[in-house]
C-alpha cells in the first residue's frame, strides 16, 4: 500500500499539542481499518511551526483534513530532501520529482500552479530564482509549454491547480504539494482568534478535565464565539475504541472529533485535484462518515456538556449567534450552547460549578482607558463567586496579571496574529487562596 510523507503545519510553540491530536486521529482511525504500515513522526522542536509524519496512507490523509481541529495546512513531500548549491543541481532535482501524480492534466492544465519558495542558510537564497527555474521545468518539460504564468489568466482558488512549496535550508531542498488548500483554521467568519488556536486551548484545557463526566465552560469575553463553538464540536461526538468500534462515550482525555462519528466538512481540499485522486473512493469515504453520523445522532445528543458566551458588545454576540448557525447544521449544538450580552460581571450565577476558558481583551481589542479597570474588575469577579471551578486566560497584555489581584501558572506561550501570548492557568487551590486573602 502507498503513503505519504506530510508535513502538518500549526501556530509554532503548539506542535506538541497537534502531535498528540494527529498520533490520536490516525490510531483511532487504524483500529477500524486494520493498516499495519508503521507511522512515524520525525523529531520537532517548539517553534518548528509543524511537524512531519511518514506512513500516512490515502483514508488517513482525508480523515485529518476532516478531523484535526489544530491543523493548520497540510502538505505531501514530493520525492526525498537534495543537496544544491548551484541552479544545476536544483533543476537536476527538479526532474526525479513524480510531478505527475498531482499536477492536473485536464481542466487546470492552463494555469501554472502557485510556487512558494523559502531559502535559508543557502548558496541559493534568491526565492524568486528559484520560483523562475521551476516554473520553467514545469512548463517545458511536464506540461510541454501549454501552461500560462497565473497572472496571464484570472482564476479564483476553485480553478487553480494545487501550490506548490519549495523549501531551502541549509542546501537541502524540499518539495511539497498543498494537500488541504484552503487555511483549514477558517471555519467561521473574522475573529480575533484563530480557530486552530482555540481549538489547541481547548485540547489543553479538556487534558485537565480527563475524569470529569461533563464540562460546563463559560467565556466571559467570548467575541465572535471561536472558543465555545470549537469546544461544542469535538463534545457533539462520540470516541472510537479498539474494542467496540464506535464508543458509547465521548474521549475527554483526547478531547477529539474521531474517524466515523463526524459529519464531514463541506468544504473542497486540493488532494482533490491531483491526478491520482479517486474520486470514487473518496466518494465512498464521505458517504461512510455520515452514515456513521446519522446512525449515532441521537446518542450524539446525550452530552451533558454546556458552554456559554458572553461578552459586553451586542455586536459582538450577534456575530456569536451568526457564527453558531453556520455550523448548526454539522454539529448537535441545540442543548448546550447560549450567547448572553452583558459585562462579565453582569451574568448572574446558575448554581452549576463551571470552568472559564477565554481570550483576554489586549492589543487593539479594547481602549486601553478601560483595560486596566476590566482586569481589577474580572479579579474581583473571580474573587467573590463560587461557582468556578478553574480558570485558563489567553493573555497578551503586559498588566493582567498584577491588575487581577491572583495567582497564575502559565501553561502555554505562543503568538496569536504577531503578538506574544500566555496561555494562564489558575488551579482550585490557588483560586481559594486568592479568595481567602484580605483585599
Amino acid at each position: 500500500m502507498s503513503t505519504y510523507r506530510l508535513f502538518a503545519s500549526v501556530t509554532p510553540n503548539l506542535e506538541h499539542l497537534l502531535h498528540n491530536e494527529i498520533t490520536d486521529v490516525i490510531k483511532q482511525c487504524r483500529s477500524v481499518q486494520g493498516n499495519k504500515v508503521r507511522l512515524n513522526i520525525d523529531p520537532y522542536t517548539k517553534g518548528d511551526g509543524g511537524i512531519q509524519i511518514s506512513g500516512v496512507s490515502q483514508k488517513e490523509l482525508w480523515t485529518l483534513c476532516h478531523t484535526s481541529r489544530l491543523c493548520e495546512s497540510l502538505r505531501v513531500r514530493l520525492g526525498q530532501p537534495y543537496q544544491a548549491t548551484n541552479f544545476d543541481q536544483l533543476m537536476k532535482g527538479f526532474t526525479k520529482i513524480p510531478w505527475g501524480a498531482y499536477l492536473p492534466f485536464s481542466g487546470y492544465d492552463t494555469i501554472l500552479p502557485k510556487i512558494h519558495v523559502t531559502c535559508s542558510k543557502s548558496a541559493l537564497y534568491h526565492s524568486g530564482a528559484v520560483s523562475q527555474r521551476l516554473q520553467r521545468h514545469l512548463n517545458d518539460h511536464i506540461f510541454r509549454g501549454a501552461m500560462k504564468q497565473p497572472e496571464q489568466k484570472e482564476t479564483d482558488e476553485e480553478e487553480q491547480a494545487p501550490s506548490l512549496h519549495v523549501r531551502i535550508m541549509e542546501n537541502r531542498v524540499q518539495i511539497s504539494v498543498d494537500a488541504s488548500g484552503e487555511l483549514m483554521y477558517r471555519r467561521m467568519r473574522e475573529a480575533p482568534l484563530r480557530e486552530t488556536i482555540a481549538a489547541a486551548i481547548l485540547y489543553r484545557v479538556m487534558q485537565e478535565h480527563s475524569g470529569d463526566h461533563s464540562i460546563y465552560l463559560w467565556d466571559p469575553f467570548c467575541g465572535s464565539g471561536t472558543i465555545p463553538l470549537e469546544g461544542l464540536i469535538p463534545s457533539s461526538h462520540l470516541s472510537l475504541t479498539e474494542e467496540t468500534g464506535l464508543g458509547m462515550s465521548y474521549d475527554r482525555q483526547l478531547a477529539r472529533v474521531h474517524p466515523g462519528t463526524f459529519l464531514p466538512r463541506t468544504r473542497s481540499f486540493a488532494f482533490e485535484k491531483w491526478r491520482t485522486h479517486d474520486r470514487e473512493r473518496y466518494g465512498e469515504f464521505i458517504d461512510e462518515q455520515r452514515k456513521a453520523y446519522e446512525k449515532n445522532k441521537e446518542t450524539l445528543k446525550q452530552t451533558k456538556d454546556k458552554f456559554v458566551g458572553s461578552d459586553i458588545d451586542p455586536k459582538s454576540i450577534k456575530a456569536s449567534r451568526h457564527n453558531a448557525n453556520l455550523l448548526k447544521n454539522q454539529t448537535l449544538m441545540e442543548p448546550s450552547l447560549r450567547f448572553e450580552t452583558g459585562d462579565f460581571s453582569q451574568i448572574p450565577s446558575d448554581g452549576e460549578r463551571k470552568v472559564i476558558v477565554s481570550n483576554l481583551p489586549y492589543g487593539v481589542r479594547i481602549d486601553s482607558k478601560n483595560l486596566l479597570d476590566s482586569f481589577r474588575r474580572f479579579g474581583e469577579m473571580l474573587r467573590s463567586r463560587d461557582d468556578i471551578e478553574r480558570v485558563y486566560v489567553l493573555d497578551g497584555s503586559q498588566s493582567f496579571i498584577k491588575e487581577s489581584g491572583m495567582l497564575w501558572t502559565t501553561i502555554e506561550s505562543f503568538s496569536n496574529r504577531g503578538l506574544p501570548v500566555q496561555l494562564l492557568h489558575m488551579l482550585p487551590e490557588q483560586l481559594q487562596i486568592t479568595k481567602s486573602q484580605p483585599q
